[in-house]
Formats: C-alpha cells, structure tokens, sequence
C-alpha cells in the first residue's frame, strides 16, 4: 500500500499550540488518545511537495490556491473529497490506492457535493467540538470504505 503522510496548517494558526482542550475532550469521548500535534501556519513550504489537499472550509482551500496555484486540481475541502470518494467505483483494492486517489479527483465537476464545509467550533461551546469530531469520523468512516481501506473504527490510533 502507497505511503500516506498526513501534514496539517492553519491559515491563521497560531504557532505550536496543541489541540483545543475541548477538541481533546470530544475526541475522548469517540475513544480517540489526545493527538500529538502542535500547531503551524499554512506557507508555502507546507504544501511545496503534496500530493493531495484537504482543507476545512472553502475558504482554506482558496488560501491554499493563493499561495499554489498549480495545486487546484489536487485541492479539495475534506467533505467534497469525501463525497467524490463515494461517487467512484468499484471499490479498489488497497494497493491501487493510488489509482482510486486519480478516480476520486476526476469526479471532480462531475458529482454534486453539497455543503462541503466542515462545521467551525472555535470560540463555541463543547458541544460544537463534539458535532465537528462527530462529523469528521463519519466522513472518514464513508472515505475509508469507498478507497477500501480500514475504517476509522479499526484505527491503531485509537485510545
């Protein structure tokens, strides 16, 4: 199976700050350990060697195209990757990750997507950080069955 790094930048994040204490708190609540992340900023550099993005809102997505113009066919909100994800099929294998990464960006244009933002819980209370973990496990949950690979609810990095 094809290597995946996961990188993640903000746009107006704060350098090396952990994840929000209510963010952990739901994240517990779905069985998942306090993630090790520190926070950076969305530059360049971040997004210099990538094969694929995944952003939040559309409006992260339009930071990252302004600083890589050349990533617009391989710049997605999460939700709308996901949804092309579930447009294609068959399902493949998981060693042709790789190809299912190619179907799922040539749907692009093809498959309504809906609301593809992801629900912003900054500055709200616990229960919008338990609605956004809520959301984002569900997606992933349906990402990972439509590229056939495990599920979120076999992960390893589970607590």
């Amino acid at each position: 199976m094809p290597e995946v790094q996961v990188v993640t930048a903000g746009t107006k994040a704060q350098q090396a700050h952990p994840v929000h204490m209510m963010t952990t708190v739901a994240l517990a609540e779905f069985g998942f350990a306090e993630p090790a992340h520190s926070s950076q900023l969305l530059t360049d550099s971040v997004v210099a060697d990538v094969g694929l993005v995944l952003t939040a809102e559309r409006t992260h997505r339009a930071a990252v195209l302004a600083l890589r113009p050349d990533l617009l066919r391989r710049t997605f909100t999460f939700l709308e990757f996901v949804a092309l994800a579930q447009a294609v099929s068959p399902q493949r294998s998981r060693d042709e990750l790789t190809v299912a990464m190619v179907d799922v960006i040539a749907q692009r244009g093809l498959v309504r997507v809906g609301a593809d933002d992801l629900p912003d819980p900054i500055d709200q209370g616990a229960g919008a950080h338990r609605a956004m973990v809520a959301t984002v496990v569900a997606a992933v949950d349906r990402l990972t069955t439509a590229l056939c690979v495990a599920p979120v609810t076999g992960s390893v990095d589970r607590a």
